[in-house]
């Protein structure tokens, strides 16, 4: 038994070994977890044009709850740009 690989334990040349382009910011650069939630959140507030809370905000959209995400917000140092006039 022992001398069976473990499956999935073949890390050898194959698709789920390279990242995919989207995740990297410059050629030999893996991000790092923060940064790619930080891209994840700042996305999805260009989806809902930064709005946060609310029906169709981006809180329910990666189903967090609205506190939470703004904390995370301000953990990674994402701030919404208020415009005049607006809400």
């Amino acid at each position: 038994m022992q001398d069976e690989p473990w499956p999935g334990s073949d890390l050898s040349a194959g698709p789920h070994t390279e990242p995919d382009r989207e995740y990297r910011d410059q050629p030999g650069h893996h991000l790092t977890m923060d940064e790619m939630i930080g891209q994840y959140i700042r996305k999805t507030l260009t989806l809902t044009k930064g709005r946060i809370a609310g029906k169709g905000g981006a809180a329910e959209l990666l189903d967090l709850n609205t506190s939470t995400l703004r904390g995370k917000m301000r953990k990674l140092g994402i701030q919404i740009k208020r415009i005049p006039g607006k809400g």
